[in-house]
């Protein structure tokens, strides 16, 4: 099988074309195998670190003899374009508890769920993966998806903010037993933890929540390819958005304090 998707960016057009072995039997497509749920993954006591959107994978020192002032590395960004137009949907499936408070703890879990006529393959790896660097100049890359959750008060229900807390999965390109499989109609779970405070400390970025009956939870899939070739001044890095999805928000009601709190405060 052939996986083929291009890359277009501020300063690169470049078509990739790679090839995974897929096993036989995952090709024998029956109406039995195709509505399914293939994975599921729980990563309530793995915290998310990933990479900024915005970062590159970092790259060695300049090399010897050169002045670390006059070191300008390239860096290159865009978006991954696929030949095949996929249909791929997220859901939460489960938010507990429903009512929240600052600070307090959510176990979510979300669905990735393939809706098109093509297989799609996605990064399953729960741990950094390194590439295989054959030479100084061989270019490197891998994928790296962000599950988050965003939660909306109020005024700012629709727009919503990170919160805290989420998954991280992993995969270099070539390696198909670092991905997951999603024919035509099936999906994987994945279940981590989630916490009601802003992931960016900035005006911008935590608006601040205010009490809401009508509160709004809303899973994002946010996923980039990372490359690399070359080493020190002569690097050349990127980054390309691959995969950007939202599901449907889920209601939830968010308290300024906890019960237990608000019990202490009555007269």
């Amino acid at each position: 099988a052939k996986m083929s998707e291009g890359i277009k960016g501020k300063e690169t057009a470049v078509r990739l074309t790679r090839f995974v072995a897929l096993p036989v039997l995952a090709l024998v497509m029956t109406p039995c195998t195709l509505a399914q749920l293939v994975a599921t993954k729980d990563l309530t006591s793995s915290p998310a670190k990933p990479a900024t959107p915005t970062e590159a994978p970092t790259t060695t020192s300049p090399a010897s003899g050169e002045q670390e002032r006059d070191c300008f590395i390239d860096h290159r960004d865009g978006a991954v374009v696929r030949e095949v137009r996929e249909k791929i949907r997220l859901e939460i499936v489960s938010a507990d508890p429903r009512l929240v408070y600052d600070k307090a703890p959510i176990l979510v879990t979300v669905r990735l769920k393939n809706e098109g006529d093509q297989p799609v393959l996605v990064p399953w790896r729960t741990v950094h993966v390194e590439p295989v660097r054959i030479g100084p100049n061989y270019e490197t890359d891998y994928e790296q998806a962000t599950i988050r959750v965003k939660l909306g008060t109020q005024e700012k229900r629709g727009q919503g903010t990170h919160l805290k807390g989420g998954a991280v999965l992993e995969a270099v390109p070539d390696k198909y037993d670092q991905h997951i499989q999603l024919l035509p109609g099936q999906w994987v779970e994945v279940k981590f933890s989630a916490f009601v405070e802003c992931l960016y400390d900035t005006d911008w970025g935590c608006p601040g929540f205010k009490a809401d009956q009508r509160a709004q939870l809303v899973a994002h899939w946010d996923e980039w390819l990372f490359t690399q070739q070359g080493q020190g001044c002569k690097a050349v890095t990127g980054a390309y958005k691959s995969r950007t999805i939202d599901s449907d928000p889920v209601g939830i009601v968010y308290v300024s304090s906890s019960p237990g709190e608000q019990e202490k405060t009555k007269p």
